[in-house]
């Protein structure tokens, strides 16, 4: 099963998609995505246009075995499977499903090797990197 929460504006606007735990052993995303669910659903904060949706573990048995997959990379290869073989593949589909509608994605990943945050902006428009800057990562 997959925890997903959603957090809905009665407004129009940009379609936000936080993932996290997408490799099993990462724990940076989930526990930063839990404390914005818990402000969301405190009412402490609320999206003003659009909506906000999180999916702070994202490979669930990898997750609860502190391993990056199961049977393969989800994160490598995450696609439509029209004939899936693994919870791994049916993970993907219900991912794809939200990556379809979202406007913007914040993808959380951990590392082990430390450093500063890393930020990847794969489309180099001005709205893409406003919003990397608003993340405060250099």
């Amino acid at each position: 099963m997959i925890n997903i929460y959603t957090f809905e504006s009665l407004h129009q606007g940009p379609r936000l998609l936080v993932l996290g735990a997408v490799h099993g052993n990462e724990i940076c995303g989930p526990i930063a995505i839990k404390r914005w669910i818990e402000k969301f659903a405190s009412g402490a904060v609320a999206p003003k246009t659009g909506r906000v949706t999180f999916i702070p573990v994202c490979n669930p048995e990898a997750h609860a075995r502190d391993v990056r997959y199961v049977n393969w990379n989800l994160n490598r290869d995450l696609r439509v499977k029209d004939q899936p073989k693994n919870d791994e593949d049916r993970i993907g589909n219900i991912l794809c499903r939200y990556l379809a509608d979202c406007d913007v994605l914040l993808d959380i990943h951990s590392y082990t090797a430390g450093g500063p945050p890393v930020l990847v902006c794969e489309q180099k428009t001005e709205a893409a990197l406003a919003y990397a800057k608003a993340l405060g990562i250099e």
